[in-house]
C-alpha cells in the first residue's frame, strides 16, 4: 500500500487484554512472515499431546493470541483463518472427516461480452474438522474460506475457457451445506458427483493432500 513506510505487527490476547507491538517491518511480506510464525508459536505452546486439530483450534480461539498487521496492504490475512490452517501441522491430524455440498451459481461471459443465462452446478468438498461449526472471532468463517478457494477454481476454469474459445466464467453466488452421515453416504452412491479435497494451504484439489494419505496409511498400521 503506497503512502506507508512501515508495517506494524500487533498481538492481543483473544481472552481480552492490551494490544502490543511485536514487530515493525518495511516490507509487507516480512510482516506477514512474522505474523505467521507468531501464530504457529502460539499453537505449539497450547498444544497438548493427543489433541486433534479441531481441539487445538478451538482452544486457540478461546485462549490464543490474535496477530494483526497494520496497514493490511489489501491482503486477506486473518490470524484465525491462519490458525485454522496451521492446527493440522502442529497436531499431525490431517484427517478429512467432513463432507460439504457446495452449490455454485455462475454465468458464462461470451467473447462478445454478453452473458449466458445463469446456471447452478454442484461439487462436494472433503474438509478437515476445523471447518465445522463456528466460534467467536473466527475470521471470515467457513463460507469465506470456501468462497476464496472456489473463486480460484473459477479463475482456472476461465483461463482454460479463454484459451479454448475466448469466454470466461463468473461466479455469482455460492451456498454450502455440511452433510450429515446419512446424506454423505447417499452422496457417495452417485458416481457422477464431483469431489474436491481441501489441501494443506486451503486450496481445493482433485485428490486428497499427500499429508492426509500419509496420515490415513499410518493410522491403519
Amino acid at each position: 500500500m503506497q503512502g506507508f513506510s512501515s508495517y506494524k505487527v500487533l498481538s492481543r490476547p483473544r481472552s481480552g487484554g492490551d494490544e502490543k507491538l511485536i514487530g515493525m517491518y518495511m516490507i509487507y511480506d516480512h510482516a506477514l512472515t512474522k505474523a505467521a510464525n507468531a501464530v504457529m508459536d502460539d499453537l505449539q505452546k497450547l498444544y497438548q499431546s493427543g489433541q486433534s486439530a479441531k481441539e487445538l483450534y478451538d482452544l486457540w480461539c478461546e485462549k490464543g493470541t490474535d496477530i494483526s498487521i497494520e496497514p493490511d496492504d489489501g491482503v486477506p490475512y486473518n490470524s484465525a483463518n491462519l490458525a485454522r490452517g496451521l492446527a493440522p501441522r502442529v497436531t499431525l491430524d490431517y484427517s478429512l472427516p467432513l463432507l460439504f455440498k457446495v452449490d455454485c451459481t455462475d454465468t458464462l461471459i461470451m467473447p462478445s461480452g454478453a452473458s449466458a443465462p445463469a446456471k447452478t452446478w454442484t461439487f462436494y468438498l472433503h474438509a478437515p474438522a476445523v471447518y465445522e461449526g463456528s466460534v467467536a472471532n473466527e475470521g471470515d468463517g467457513v463460507r469465506g474460506l470456501i468462497l476464496r478457494a472456489t473463486e480460484i477454481l473459477y479463475e482456472d476454469m476461465s483461463v482454460k475457457s479463454m484459451h479454448a474459445e475466448g469466454s470466461s466464467y463468473k461466479l455469482l453466488d455460492l451456498k454450502y451445506h455440511l452433510l450429515n452421515e446419512e446424506e454423505a453416504k447417499a452422496a457417495s452412491l452417485n458416481r457422477n458427483n464431483i469431489y474436491y479435497y481441501v489441501q494443506e494451504e486451503g486450496e481445493f484439489g482433485n485428490v486428497p493432500p499427500k499429508a492426509a494419505l500419509i496420515d490415513s496409511s499410518s493410522s491403519k498400521s
